[in-house]
C-alpha cells in the first residue's frame, strides 16, 4: 500500500517578483477573502491566502506536485479575475515554504 505524503506548498508573487500594478490586481481586501477562502475550500486543503500591499500568497497543503502549483496559480489569478502574468509567481513547497512563512511572519520577507 502506497502511503500519500502531504506537504506545506506556497505560491505566490511580492514585491521582488512582480510590479506594484500586478500587485493591486491581486490584492484581496479582508472583506472578500470569506467568500474567496470558501469558494476554493472545496478544491483544496488547508487554504489560506495572506494579501498585504507587497504580496499575495496562497498557502496549502497537497502533494507538492509543480503542476499542483501551476494549477493553484491559476485558481488564484481565477478567484480575482485578475489580468496577472502567471510567470511573476513563485511556488514553493516542504521545508522551503514552511520557512519562507516564518521568514514572512518574523518581518524578514518584507
Amino acid at each position: 500500500m502506497k502511503r500519500e505524503t502531504t506537504v506545506a506548498t506556497c505560491v505566490g508573487l511580492n514585491h521582488l517578483t512582480a510590479p506594484v500594478e500586478e500587485r493591486e490586481k491581486l490584492a484581496f481586501s479582508p472583506q472578500e477573502l470569506p467568500a474567496v477562502l470558501a469558494s476554493i475550500g472545496g478544491r483544496i486543503a488547508g487554504a489560506v491566502i495572506l494579501s498585504t500591499c507587497n504580496r499575495t500568497e496562497l498557502y496549502a497543503t497537497g502533494s507538492g506536485d509543480p503542476a499542483e502549483g501551476r494549477r493553484l496559480i491559476e485558481l488564484l489569478i481565477k478567484e480575482k479575475g485578475a489580468d496577472v502574468d502567471a510567470s511573476r509567481f513563485y511556488f514553493l513547497r516542504h521545508d522551503e515554504a514552511v520557512r519562507h512563512l516564518f521568514r514572512v511572519a518574523a518581518g524578514i520577507e518584507s
